[in-house]
């Protein structure tokens, strides 16, 4: 019984609810015409991966190696790329050592060319790039202990050119 009566409550309040969006009175003899506006839009948002943590085997005969991870951007929703901005600090030995202030000169490389990597540009059509940290310094020419550094990314949207309907 409840649920009947839900139900006829539920259609009184949908017919009492309807309202007539366009009306046209003409004559049947010709044809005519309506406008009504029409929008929509499209955020332009983004998930750009980055890598958790890496580390380098100073003591390996070639350290830079160990330490390649992939950068990828996903869900980009709207026709652009994103500038990706990427710097590394030289590794330096971890405070509290009597030896502090001790560095390890590093770099950020792409990793298929091994050309410097300061920025790059990541699309829906190329979402990926491999970066890599080396160093040209050997384990031996270095105090020992624990050495610490980071790589700090800046993320850009740039918008696409227009595209022209022909």
């Amino acid at each position: 019984m409840k649920k009947l009566l839900a139900s006829a409550l539920l259609a009184g309040l949908l017919l009492g609810t309807t309202s007539t969006v366009f009306a046209v009175e003409g004559d049947a003899t010709k044809q005519s015409t309506g406008t009504i506006p029409l929008e929509s839009s499209i955020s332009a948002s983004y998930t750009v991966t980055i890598p958790g943590a890496l580390t380098i085997d100073l003591m390996s005969e070639t350290p830079y190696l160990n330490a390649a991870s992939q950068v990828s951007l996903t869900e980009l929703t709207a026709a652009g790329s994103v500038t990706v901005g990427a710097t590394v600090t030289d590794l330096t030995l971890k405070e509290g050592s009597k030896l502090a202030n001790e560095t390890i000169t590093t770099t950020l490389t792409n990793s298929e060319t091994s050309e410097s990597l300061s920025s790059f540009t990541l699309t829906n059509t190329n979402p990926t790039q491999l970066v890599k940290i080396e160093t040209t310094e050997e384990s031996k020419n270095n105090k020992p202990g624990d050495y610490i550094g980071s790589i700090n990314f800046t993320f850009d949207y740039v918008e696409a050119d227009a595209v022209t309907a022909e």
